[in-house]
């Protein structure tokens, strides 16, 4: 993540930062001899800058971009006096006027965003009628004359909307990650676009209705978990509560197959995690955006309130074979996990063609999954520990035939590494997390 750049600025710091905008405008317009899309948001108060008004310019800067489809060039400033970009976009301006408006008026925090469209002789495109105000849908200009509204209520609305915002788009890097999970293929021993892997009653699809399923709980998750991540207890407490809705959602979705118990508690508990990350503003904002979710994760984790009397599969194997299964790696700060992304970074360096696949396998190598310790005893654990390390020490030599086979081998060995696959699914999530706030342009979109 960025330094910390928070806190309150001056009416002199914002005319300054106006007129060096204004300047860097004619510029871009004279470089691209293009239309100029120029975006910032409403922020009232001396602080216009913070975890959560930064991650809400994303997810309009993310809406922006996807709109546009393409543009020739994009510049993000970030500061105390807030966050803004400058897109250079070879596009009729009034068409792109319209666009820009309908993403003001028609998505969450719009009545926030402030996107002014310039032509290439530096004019400012009107809106075609005023905006609402973001407490009362009055009139903006009749509120603000009037003072109708004081500082704090604007700035209260703001959080709200903003964590509200923010929210919702976890939930949705959440599923986002969970659908590359079950689409990567191949996957041995488990439901990929091929086949199901070693699971009769489930696939592609069942995943699918499951994901829908539980969106919105990950949404309540992370909206909890922004207002109350000052209370750690309290907030487990309430995430396990949203953790079983989860669960019944999922298993009424898929006739009673367990698709993403585990992701359910894994995927909720990163996000919830962010949440707390992003709303806090305090010394998270100083480190890394992996070591922060999963350092406030473990400590999240240990609040977790275990009943004996309920054993789950999971917890019989754990018990068997004395291994460690979510809740502890968890309460680690997710050391698989970490492993999983540093060789997805490996392979990607390498411009290996799948290197999610090849993280995979280093999940496979390196978990005691408590799906294989219960459908294959110690030896087949033991099996795919093996193979997958055999498979990953091939480097770019390993070929989809190789996983192919792999998977044949599981199949008839019936044996499905769920935990391997929640494990890798954390990883893809953490790492969509981390790009989420990045500067570069490619990285704003899910």
């Amino acid at each position: 993540m960025n330094k910390k750049i928070y806190g309150e600025v001056s009416v002199a710091d914002m005319a300054n930062r106006r007129e060096a905008r204004v300047r860097r405008q004619d510029e871009l317009i004279a470089a691209f001899g293009l239309p100029l899309v120029s975006f910032t948001l409403n922020i009232a108060g001396p602080v216009k800058n913070s975890g959560l008004i930064e991650f809400g310019f994303y997810i309009g800067l993310n809406d922006i971009i996807n709109r546009l489809g393409g543009f020739a060039h994009l510049e993000i400033e970030n500061s105390k006096t807030g966050c803004e970009a400058l897109i250079a976009v070879d596009f009729d301006a009034d068409l792109l006027k319209q666009s820009m408006v309908e993403i003001e008026e028609g998505t969450a925090l719009g009545r926030w965003y402030d996107i002014d469209v310039l032509t290439t002789n530096g004019c400012k495109l009107s809106r075609p009628y005023p905006r609402r105000c973001m407490i009362c849908g009055e009139l903006a200009s009749i509120c603000a004359r009037s003072r109708a509204h004081s500082v704090q209520e604007l700035q209260e609305c703001t959080w709200n909307a903003f964590a509200d915002a923010m929210a919702d788009m976890l939930a949705e890097l959440a599923c986002s990650a969970l659908y590359d999970e079950v689409h990567l293929t191949p996957k041995p021993g488990l439901v990929d676009e091929r086949n199901s892997g070693a699971n009769a009653d489930m696939d592609i699809t069942t995943f699918e209705k499951s994901i829908n399923a539980i969106r919105p709980y990950y949404s309540e998750m992370a909206r909890f978990a922004a207002h109350h991540g000052n209370d750690l207890k309290e907030l487990m407490k309430r995430l396990q509560m949203i953790g079983v809705e989860a669960e019944y959602a999922m298993l009424d979705i898929t006739g009673g197959v367990n698709t993403h118990r585990g992701a359910i508690y894994t995927l909720g508990l990163l996000i919830s995690a962010y949440a707390i990350m992003i709303a806090s503003n305090d010394e998270y904002s100083e480190r890394d955006v992996v070591e922060n979710v999963t350092y406030i994760a473990a400590k999240l984790s240990k609040y977790q309130i275990i009943d004996d009397a309920l054993e789950s599969n999971g917890a019989i194997v754990r018990k068997a074979y004395g291994v460690y299964g979510a809740r502890e790696q968890a309460a680690a700060g997710f050391p698989i996990v970490k492993t999983v992304i540093s060789c997805y970074e490996e392979y990607l360096k390498l411009d290996y063609p799948n290197p999610w696949a090849a993280a995979l396998l280093a999940a496979m190598e390196t978990l005691d999954d408590n799906n294989a310790l219960r459908r294959g005893g110690a030896i087949g654990a033991e099996f795919v520990k093996r193979r997958a390390g055999e498979l990953r020490r091939l480097g770019c030599g390993l070929t989809d035939d190789e996983l192919m086979r792999f998977d044949e081998e599981l199949i008839e060995l019936n044996i499905s590494c769920g935990g391997a696959a929640d494990t890798l699914a954390a990883a893809m999530l953490l790492n969509k997390l981390k790009m989420y706030l990045a500067y570069d342009p490619a990285s704003c979109r899910m």
